[in-house]
């Protein structure tokens, strides 16, 4: 007789078995158009961007690619003329880079900035067409909601030799509010599953952003929480404002 050595194992195993299978192939088995399956389902986004304007790195500017990256998860209900999706999205930005000379210390200086972006909010999606199969369909939609930037802004500092004197980072956070606006095509791959080509326009603008710790990236000791601010007293910006392009793996229960 067989013997299960690991119980715990072998359960997880069935269960990640079932939903990825046995589920989607029998309890959904006729849901092979819009109008067959129910209302909730799950869906998974990648995609593309453009970049952001930043303030954080001396100009001119050069980036590590010339779009960001989008991860994204998105349940949602799913009616006939309608759709109501929760978004939860990644931005990955690239890095920027920039070089400068500081003419307080008297001294040349290379920078950087890695940021990145969350967002958590909801889209309306109307569906003006569906073809008579009820297979494909284009959908129009608005988004809104808010969003978190992370970022860490590096700068280091050169004698006239070009070796690297000092090294100071700031941590930023900023938070904000966007809108959108999207157009998509969707259709069916094979019951259960269909796939969805987007594209849309967001404004997201980080206007003050603070202080993560205690110093900026001249070294100077500055308040936590306090607005960041370039050497002439200015407030640093972030605007995420573009195009952007995805593809959307989606789940019909």
């Amino acid at each position: 007789m067989l013997k299960i050595k690991n119980k715990n194992t072998f359960t997880l195993a069935v269960t990640i078995f079932l939903f990825l299978f046995y589920v989607p192939s029998t309890a959904i088995a006729k849901r092979v158009s819009f109008g067959s399956r129910s209302a909730f389902g799950l869906g998974f986004r990648g995609g593309i961007a453009e970049n952001p304007i930043q303030s954080f790195t001396s100009t001119p500017q050069t980036t590590s690619t010339n779009y960001t990256k989008i991860i994204g998860f998105e349940p949602f209900l799913d009616f006939d003329n309608f759709s109501l999706r929760a978004t939860m999205n990644l931005h990955l930005h690239p890095l920027v880079q920039g070089s400068g000379t500081d003419n307080i210390l008297g001294q040349n200086f290379t920078e950087s900035s890695d940021a990145s972006t969350f967002s958590y909010g909801i889209k309306l999606l109307l569906v003006p067409y569906r073809n008579t199969a009820d297979r494909i369909r284009i959908y129009l939609g608005v988004g809104a909601g808010l969003a978190n930037l992370y970022a860490a802004n590096t700068r280091n500092y050169h004698n006239t030799s070009g070796t690297v004197t000092a090294t100071y980072v700031e941590k930023v956070r900023g938070s904000s509010s966007y809108t959108e606006s999207l157009l998509g095509l969707e259709f069916f791959l094979v019951q259960n599953y269909s796939l969805a080509l987007e594209t849309g326009y967001k404004t997201l603008n980080f206007e003050k952003p603070t202080y993560y710790n205690s110093n900026d990236v001249r070294g100077t000791t500055i308040e936590k929480g306090s607005t960041v601010k370039n050497v002439s007293g200015t407030d640093e910006t972030f605007t995420y404002n573009g195009f952007n392009f995805s593809i959307s793996f989606n789940l019909h229960f």
